[in-house]
Order: structure tokens, then C-alpha cells, then sequence
């Protein structure tokens, strides 16, 4: 790997430097080189606070550079004027003792480059050298993090030790408890997102603990927001995945927080107006100089649900962990997110460093759940969305007349539905129809599936698909199991059917079908017109399949979406309380890629 190459070349070449100057000077040079880093390390990020407004995401690697390199060749040059003599030990203690020396300089030299390289807007592979996986478990080392860990813990026992009257104010390792991983998640970002933010970019709003308030303020709560914590509260306790670089006994005994972050608009990307936000720029830093990172965060749809990211071996894919969202106008100029964090029960968490540059302090942490904010709460794009299809899952629970289990992206007719007939002979299932270059723009067909593919003469109409609203948009359908024991259809009149996107959006369905026998035969209504987007089922519709409840087979219904890699489904809903609340297994990207 290239980097591993140029650190190796680097400590050679310097070594070798320090040593064909003698054991005296490469000492010199140790000593100074170490000094110089210690307080580099210590004082480069109020400098940086000072560039940040000229050079953004590099201010603190430029800071970090500046008093390093100044301090240092003040500090020689002071040297070389004050001792201007040379000390020599004879030939193989002068080399042995310079090539000691020298590697102690070597070092620190390329620790203090490789230290700065990392901290530079990179992506999170440097020339193919990447410290950390997905998982923040070590994926590549060498020399380049020999170097930097050989460099931190040396400055750092400085700091905290002989020279901590003349640090900063807080000690560094409280600060930075892990400098290379903190670089590595702040250049760790999809596309589009921003490396820098804006110093006043972050509020947290509320903190919680995931645990069941104490009896007295329990007992003050509405009866809907203690049956909402009865249920989510073991819901997220179960499902929250464990912080992969936690010890073995760390883990048998931690905590989960939801902390609610509020993101200003200028973290967003100016260029397309959207949010990315990767977890491992939101730090939570404890009391105790101990940094985490979230494991996920929490949409609701009918109850709390966490977005998260596990691999094969069930390791938490911290890194893959991504929250985006569109900003559409200045009265929405804040993005809320409520972060998921698992960590030990002896730490106590203090404040939330967001892109090194914006920090917030915590308010009084409570046991809890975040407020809902209205029916829906703020929905957030999941970690990797589908292609194609996925399943459906029910938010609620108790009996119901129909069950959602897929949806997928389809412009085809639902199966089952082949349209051919002859141009001045319209079928008579067919009650009404349109068609454009062989699709359907809108239809209403109510009668045997039979007759609508009977004519196979030249010239008649046949048609392949549906017609979209929008050359933009893509088709997506909805296939529902029908419960055959469930006799009360009084319901189906009340139903507005509704995609949930991860832009907090709904879109309203613009077509329903339902199969069902009749005698032998098997029978269709199916409607679909996206010239007015219906709310609710249609009353002919609705007729259709309470006078055949006992004969449905499947149930079925259409939506139109715009096309959209950053956009993906989350849920349905009916309006019909929780028993028709719904959501995907995992978010259904609204992409045509396959």
C-alpha cells in the first residue's frame, strides 16, 4: 500500500538522519520534537476555532501543522545558537545512541504527518490505507498507525503528566480519547455529504434514558403515553444493537440513550438542499473523556422502529449508518434526529461534538421516550435501501380484513390482468378506458378476467402496462393478503391508503384492484386514474368488495412515486388506527434501478 510505503520510507530516512548526526544532536532533537508535539497537540484546536471561518474542514489540520512546524524550528534554532558544541561518545555508542534517538524523532515526525493526513477532508480510505472498517474494528496498520499511536501516547503522557501545568485547560485525553478513529468517522461520508459545519449547526433538544420513568412522573403521564412507553420502550431495549468496541464485560451491562439532535440548515449541502448526515459525525463525549458513537436511530410509524445496520457476523456497521433528508422550504429549516447510543452503565454522558466544529451540551437526561411530534413523527432515510421489493410489516396488532405483506416497484399490470380486445368492440368488463402507445392512462374494469384477452385478431389493442403521471416518477404496488374469516367490511368506506416516504412525505394511491370468484369464474374491479389522486377507496370499489368478502382472493393497490435514489418507502398507512399502520422491513429505494 502506498502510505504504508512512504510512513516506512519516512522513519528510515529520518532515523538515518538523526543518527549520522551523532547521539548528542539526535537527543537534542528528540527531546525538542517530543516537547513540540505535546503542545501542538494541546493548543491546535483554539487556533483552529480561529481559522475555522477561512479555511473550514482543514482549519484544525493547518492549526495542527503551523504550531508544530514554528514551534519547532524556533525551538532548534534557539538550541543552535545556545549550545553550539557537539558531544561525542566515540564511534558505535555515538551511532547507537543516534539511531535510538533518531527513531524517537522519526516517530514522532511521521506520527505528527500521518496525524494531520488523517485530519485532512479525505475520504475514508487514504491511498488505499484505511485505519477502520465499517464496524470501527482495525482494518489496516503498519507503520503509518504505529507512528500515530506512538506519537499520542507520548505526547499525551506529557500532557497529562510533567507538562500539564502549561496545557491547555483540559486535559487532552479527555478531549480525544481516540484521535485517529475520531478522523476516520468525520471523513467517513456518503456522496453530497459535508465535511464542515457551522459552529452553532447543532442543538440537542432532549436526552433520554431507554427505561420506564419512575412511578410518581409515570403516574402524571396521559394513559396513551404510558401504553406508548409500555410498548416501545422493551421494543427499542430488544433491537438496539450492541457498540462494537465495547469490552466483554462492558457489554453485559450498558445503557441505551435517545438523544434528540436538531440540525440547522447550514449543515445541509447548499448545491441539491439535502441533509446527509453519517452517525460517526454525531460524538457523545462522557464525563469521562470517553467517546460513542450512535447505533443507529429511531423513525416512527405507529411506534418506534430502529434504523441500524448489522453485518453477517452481527457486528453494528456504525460507519454504514445514514440519515438524509431534503430541506424544502425556511420553515423547515430544522432537521430532527434522535440518535441511538449504547454505552456502559458507569458512564455519564456530557456533551455531542457534531463535524469537530459544532458541540452542544446535554440537557437533564430522563428516563423515557422522545415526544412525538404529530402523527408522524420526522421519518428518516434507512441505513441501505432495497431495490425492487420488499416486505411489509405490521406497526400494530389485533385482528384486521386485509394484511399488506409486499411492495414493489411494477409498471405492469397487476397478475392476473392481460388487456387485448378488438378496437370497436371495447369488452363489457371494461366500464371505462384509455389508453397512450399501449398503456393505460386510466380504467375502471369490473367483470371475468376472461374476457379481457379474448381477441387475438391484427390491429387489435393490447396493452402492456400502466401510463405514469410523470416521466419522473415510477410505479410501485402493494400486494395485501385478505383475511377470508374476517366478515366485517364497514371499514374499506374509511380507508385513505398512503405511502410513507423517508422525506416525511405521503403520497396517496392512484389505482386499487381485488380478484374474486364468481361461480367458476374469476372476476376483477380494478380502477386506476392518476388525473385525480384518489384518497380514499373508490365507492364502486368499496361496494365491489364487501358484496364478494366472502370470495376476495387478493387485494392490491398502486401508487406513484417520484423517482429518487436519495428518497425511499417506509411505511403505509390507511387511517385506520394501528392495525393498519405498516412498515417496510427495510426502506424500498425510489430508484429504477434494479
Amino acid at each position: 500500500m502506498v502510505l504504508i510505503v512512504f510512513a516506512t520510507l519516512l522513519i528510515l530516512g529520518i532515523a538515518f538522519f538523526q543518527t549520522i548526526q551523532g547521539c548528542f544532536g539526535a537527543m537534542i532533537m528528540a527531546i525538542l520534537t517530543v516537547l513540540t508535539a505535546a503542545v501542538a497537540l494541546n493548543f491546535y484546536e483554539p487556533m483552529g476555532g480561529l481559522l475555522a471561518g477561512r479555511l473550514g474542514a482543514v482549519a484544525d489540520p493547518v492549526a495542527l501543522l503551523a504550531i508544530f512546524v514554528i514551534v519547532l524550528l524556533a525551538l532548534r534554532i534557539a538550541f543552535d545558537r545556545l549550545i553550539r558544541g557537539n558531544v561525542v561518545l566515540g564511534l558505535w555508542p555515538d551511532r547507537i545512541g543516534g539511531a535510538a534517538f533518531g527513531m524517537v524523532t522519526a516517530m514522532i515526525m511521521t506520527g505528527m504527518f500521518m496525524i494531520i493526513v488523517q485530519m485532512l477532508p479525505m475520504p475514508a480510505s487514504i491511498l488505499y490505507w484505511q485505519p477502520y472498517d465499517s464496524g470501527l474494528g482495525v482494518k489496516h496498520g503498519g507503520p503509518p498507525r504505529w507512528a500515530t499511536n506512538f506519537t499520542l501516547a507520548t505526547a499525551g503522557q506529557l500532557s497529562d503528566g510533567p507538562l500539564r501545568a502549561i496545557m491547555s485547560e483540559k486535559k487532552f485525553s479527555s478531549l480525544h480519547d481516540n484521535l485517529p478513529l475520531e478522523s476516520f468517522c468525520l471523513r467517513n461520508r456518503k456522496p453530497g455529504a459535508r465535511v464542515s459545519t457551522p459552529t452553532d449547526a447543532l442543538e440537542i433538544t432532549a436526552a433520554h434514558i431507554v427505561q420506564i420513568p419512575d412511578k410518581e412522573r409515570f403516574g402524571e403521564l396521559s394513559a396513551a403515553d404510558r401504553a406508548r412507553l409500555k410498548k416501545g420502550i422493551p421494543e427499542i431495549q430488544d433491537t438496539a444493537p450492541p457498540y462494537p468496541l465495547l469490552s466483554g464485560q462492558e457489554k453485559d451491562d450498558t445503557k441505551v440513550l435517545v438523544i434528540r439532535a436538531s440540525i440547522d440548515e447550514s449543515a445541509r449541502n447548499e448545491e441539491d438542499n439535502w441533509w446527509r448526515l453519517p452517525a460517526t459525525h454525531f460524538r457523545l463525549v462522557c464525563k469521562s473523556g470517553r467517546s460513542f458513537y450512535p447505533v443507529g436511530y429511531l423513525t416512527y410509524t405507529a411506534g418506534w422502529r430502529v434504523n441500524t445496520s448489522i453485518s453477517d457476523k452481527l457486528i453494528t456497521q456504525i460507519g454504514d449508518i445514514h440519515v438524509a433528508r431534503q430541506w424544502r422550504s425556511k420553515s423547515t429549516n430544522k432537521l430532527i434526529v434522535d440518535w441511538l447510543y449504547r454505552i456502559p452503565d458507569d458512564q455519564m454522558p456530557e456533551y455531542v461534538v457534531f463535524r469537530r466544529t459544532a458541540r452542544a451540551p446535554l440537557p437533564p437526561v430522563t428516563k423515557g421516550l422522545p415526544k412525538v411530534f404529530g402523527k408522524h413523527t420526522q421519518l428518516a432515510l434507512s441505513v441501505k435501501a432495497v431495490h425492487s421489493r420488499v416486505k411489509l410489516e405490521s406497526a400494530g396488532t389485533g385482528r384486521r380484513l386485509f394484511r399488506p405483506e409486499i411492495v414493489e416497484l411494477k409498471g405492469q399490470l397487476p397478475d392476473g390482468i392481460q388487456i387485448r380486445y378488438k378496437k370497436d368492440a371495447v369488452p363489457v368488463p371494461i366500464k371505462q378506458i384509455q389508453v397512450t402507445r399501449g398503456k393505460l392512462r386510466n380504467t375502471v374494469i369490473i367483470g371475468a378476467t376472461a374476457k379481457l384477452k379474448s381477441s387475438k385478431e391484427r390491429g387489435d389493442v393490447s396493452v402492456s402496462g400502466l401510463d405514469l403521471p410523470e416521466q419522473n416518477d415510477i410505479l410501485l404496488q402493494v400486494q395485501c393478503k385478505i383475511d377470508p374469516e374476517f366478515r366485517d367490511s364497514s371499514i374499506l368506506g374509511n380507508l385513505k391508503p398512503r405511502l410513507l416516504l423517508s422525506t416525511g412525505e405521503e403520497v396517496r394511491h392512484i389505482g386499487a384492484y381485488l380478484f374474486y370468484k364468481s361461480g367458476e369464474k374469476k372476476h376483477v374491479h380494478f380502477y386506476y386514474d392518476f388525473s385525480s389522486s384518489k384518497g380514499r377507496l373508490d365507492a364502486d370499489f368499496v361496494q365491489t368488495f364487501g358484496n364478494n368478502l366472502a370470495k376476495a382472493e387478493t387485494f392490491g393497490l398502486i401508487f406513484s412515486v417520484p423517482a429518487s435514489e436519495s428518497t425511499s418507502v417506509v411505511g403505509l398507512t390507511f387511517d385506520a388506527g394501528p392495525a393498519y399502520e405498516f412498515r417496510t422491513a427495510a426502506p424500498l429505494a425510489c430508484s429504477r434501478r434494479r
